[in-house]
């Protein structure tokens, strides 16, 4: 929020608050299961049905501040001392979902959502600010869903064509090769009996067929939050460098790892993932695969923070619990959460009037919230209560 030196902000006046008690049994019954969360206060509704605001759950945290700004001032001082440094990407956040309103630097008027963009802008062109190869890709990821965007897609569609861009597609050859698992762990060689002594072969809980293996040394992470390393090679090199991957993880710090199980799963960009305690850790371990693969050809995944020039290493680094959303969400992966961030930007883009184009400013919304998009890093104050110390 640069061109406000103190930004003054309020309630947004076309929302009002109603606590979960109060609200109609129907409605009670239909967030049953939000209201076992701890924290759950009630939702935002729209005070005009035709409005075209979404109703959005909230959390006592944005209650009380929903409360305190239905008098217009600068950001209050418990917010900026519980938040410290992060307390200007929440308030970007809420603001940039509507449940928020700032003041345009003139304060002729209050904007929310799209409209706050040029008061809350960054103040430098967005693009890539690298040659890099995943910059390239999660650049071009976002151009082509402003593509989608403007043919009508809904937001949850377009988050998922997001997350998979860059997947390649599944011919008839990749079909018959692969037809199930078992045909995936032949063509892998996994042996479960040669990687005994470093791994467990373990259940996934997560649906779209992952085959996952657990370290013995394996320590609970902190806060179930790690940091994830992303091994990218093109599906049919992954065969031959299979064995060495599995050693070289066995002499890291590798809590668990896991890779697609599914024809579909082999060919997605992110088809192997390594789950690490720290940076430091995953640092580490990035740089031994990089002297040891780096003749292995890259696939790259979108929206994860590049290791090597040519993409076939990148990492990230899970979101906590909805810490700091306006709208609860279950947990989620950090592509999943930029995705998501991303698709709803762009929808809310297409018919707004601002001078920039829907994909740079979906990206300058990142930003705003703590985003280096020409790494697509987290800033340290995104997670910081949760990083490494």
């Amino acid at each position: 929020m640069n061109t406000h030196p103190t930004p003054h902000i309020r309630a947004n006046q076309q929302y009002q608050l109603v606590l979960y008690d109060r609200l109609d049994a129907a409605v009670q019954a239909e967030l049953s299961d939000l209201s076992a969360e701890p924290g759950f206060y009630g939702i935002l509704e729209p005070n005009d049905p035709e409005s075209g605001l979404p109703v959005k759950a909230v959390d006592t945290d944005t209650a009380l501040l929903f409360l305190t700004l239905q008098q217009a001032g600068p950001v209050p001082h418990y917010v900026t001392v519980s938040l410290g440094a992060r307390s200007r990407q929440s308030i970007a956040d809420l603001v940039l979902n509507d449940v928020l309103e700032i003041a345009t630097p003139d304060g002729s008027h209050w904007v929310s959502g799209v409209q706050a963009h040029t008061v809350l802008q960054p103040g430098r062109a967005t693009g890539s600010a690298t040659n890099h190869t995943i910059t390239q890709l999660s650049e071009a990821a976002v151009r082509y869903g402003q593509l989608l965007a403007a043919d009508q897609l809904a937001v949850n569609e377009l988050a998922q064509r997001l997350y998979a861009y860059n997947a390649i597609p599944i011919s008839a050859e990749w079909r018959r090769q692969l037809p199930d698992t078992d045909a995936v762990e032949a063509f892998l060689g996994i042996d479960a009996r040669a990687m005994q002594p470093q791994f467990d072969r373990v259940q996934s809980a997560e649906p779209n067929g992952w085959l996952t293996f657990r370290a013995h040394h394996n320590r609970p992470m902190r806060q179930r939050l790690g940091y994830k390393l992303y091994v990218s090679p093109q599906p049919r090199y992954l065969p031959a460098i299979w064995p060495q991957l599995v050693a070289i993880f066995a002499q890291h710090d590798v809590h668990a790892f896991k890779v697609g199980g599914t024809v579909q799963g082999l060919l997605r960009p992110d088809k192997l993932v390594a789950y690490l305690p720290s940076l430091t850790a995953l640092h580490a371990l990035a740089d031994t695969l990089q002297a040891e693969l780096a003749h292995v050809p890259a696939q790259g995944v979108p929206f994860t923070a590049p290791i090597d020039a040519a993409g076939l290493l990148s990492w990230g680094m899970d979101p906590p619990n909805a810490a700091n959303d306006v709208v609860w969400h279950g947990r989620q992966s950090w592509r999943l959460w930029i995705a998501g961030q991303l698709a709803t930007a762009l929808v809310a883009a297409q018919h707004a009037d601002i001078a920039v184009e829907p994909w740079r400013f979906a990206l300058d919304k990142l930003t705003l919230l703590g985003v280096a998009t020409a790494t697509w890093t987290p800033e340290q104050t995104l997670w910081q209560q949760h990083g490494e110390q």
